[in-house]
């Protein structure tokens, strides 16, 4: 069974909500910009409105595995390009990703000592062959 690792799983949710603010803040910067300078209240505009209630059931959803698929499905419908990207991304390994959301295991021992591993090669690169990193493996360990 693959379960996807959570802590890259939360970052990608993490940077589209980002980007989402961003694009609604950049939105708005233009229409304050653009506003007169009287007491009379600025129309709303069609896509800021979008932007501030389109997000809001998509933060409070996606938490457990049997909500996953629904949640993959509006967020594709969502017309949000950051949410729209995440989730086809989410659906091409969708099996690792429920399982990131049901059980307690990760992937974040393996990605660790991969990541070591690509440490200690990069900081012998062309000054050793495999016996070398075998020892410096094994002795870091």
């Amino acid at each position: 069974m693959q379960v996807a690792d959570r802590f890259h799983l939360l970052m990608n949710v993490r940077e589209a909500i980002e980007k989402v603010f961003k694009r609604c803040n950049r939105f708005l910067r233009t229409l304050s910009l653009a506003a007169l300078p009287s007491s009379a209240r600025a129309p709303e505009n069609d896509a800021y409105a979008g932007c501030r209630f389109r997000l809001q059931p998509h933060l409070r959803g996606a938490r457990r595995g049997d909500d996953l698929r629904q949640w993959l499905i509006d967020a594709q419908r969502s017309e949000i390009p950051e949410f729209v990207g995440l989730a086809n991304g989410s659906t091409s390994d969708l099996q690792a990703v429920r399982g990131a959301l049901e059980h307690e295991w990760s992937q974040g021992q393996a990605e660790d000592q991969v990541h070591r591993l690509k440490l200690v090669k990069r900081q012998m690169y062309g000054r050793g062959k495999l016996d070398l990193l075998r020892a410096r493996m094994l002795h870091a360990a």
